[in-house]
């Protein structure tokens, strides 16, 4: 497909297999996305909106992704020194 040709649903088809089921890496891979197809229109290959361009754009298309809530447990510092001790002699 030529980069010029590339437009919003051609995005949307590609981010929404991960969209929900692995969110930073869709959000990472739709960043990558915009900067290449912005350094296509600043070369003269490509010319009008970014399709991949988030605010007032895909954000009113996409689903919202969950927002991870809480920390894992931390380990009792008393414990520490043997999971270290057990970690490191293998």
């Amino acid at each position: 497909m030529e980069i010029a040709a590339i437009v919003t649903d051609d995005i949307v088809a590609t981010l929404q297999p991960i969209w929900l089921k692995v969110p930073e890496t869709a959000r990472r891979v739709r960043g990558r996305i915009e900067r290449v197809l912005d350094a296509a229109r600043v070369a003269g290959h490509r010319e009008g909106e970014n399709p991949v361009r988030w605010k007032g754009h895909l954000e009113l298309m996409m689903p919202k992704q969950r927002k991870l809530t809480g920390h894992h447990a931390a380990m009792p510092y008393v414990q520490v020194p043997d999971f270290y001790s057990n970690s490191t002699a293998n």
